[in-house]
């Protein structure tokens, strides 16, 4: 099928935006080509009384460094009965944390209320439950289901209460 001929003028518009697009790219390209240079810091002088000596004061060696044992291998309990079927999910554990922040931003705004945040609660423990049970060595959804259970809690709702389905 032969192509209907257009006026020059229906031509500018596309002929326009082209033009705006080289010089935006040549504006850019000549910005930083030019930003290049950076001037190196200036060298802060020391004060001098860094070198006056500290009286009473021992220096720490390794004889008098107390020695601080934290163990590295500790395995943290879970907050719920991962054993639970309702804490196994297929979903990925950034899925559950996107969906039970929604639900917690829910009951942060029933203000307590226990009829408006009971299932706000129910969700949002159920998501990060799921994601806790997957993961039960990150310290951030752990810290996230416990602020989500002393939500709930704040509002009268128990973690048996959810589990139960029972207000």
């Amino acid at each position: 099928m032969a192509e209907k001929r257009q006026s020059f003028w229906s031509s500018v518009p596309g002929i326009l935006t082209g033009i705006a697009a080289i010089i935006t790219a040549l504006t850019g390209f000549y910005i930083a080509a030019g930003s290049r240079t950076v001037d190196p810091p200036e060298h802060q002088n020391t004060p001098a009384r860094m070198s006056e000596e500290i009286v009473g004061i021992e220096p720490i060696t390794s004889e008098n460094l107390p020695s601080v044992s934290t163990p590295q291998n500790k395995s943290l309990k879970p907050l719920v009965d991962c054993t639970h079927k309702a804490f196994h999910s297929p979903n990925t554990i950034d899925s559950l944390m996107s969906w039970s922040d929604y639900y917690h931003k829910q009951i942060e705004a029933a203000g307590g209320v226990r009829e408006r945040a009971f299932d706000a609660c129910t969700k949002a423990i159920t998501y990060r439950a799921q994601a806790h049970c997957r993961a039960t060595e990150n310290l951030d959804i752990r810290q996230a289901l416990f602020e989500t259970l002393a939500l709930c809690r704040e509002a009268g709702i128990t973690l048996d209460n959810v589990m139960s389905g029972k207000i």
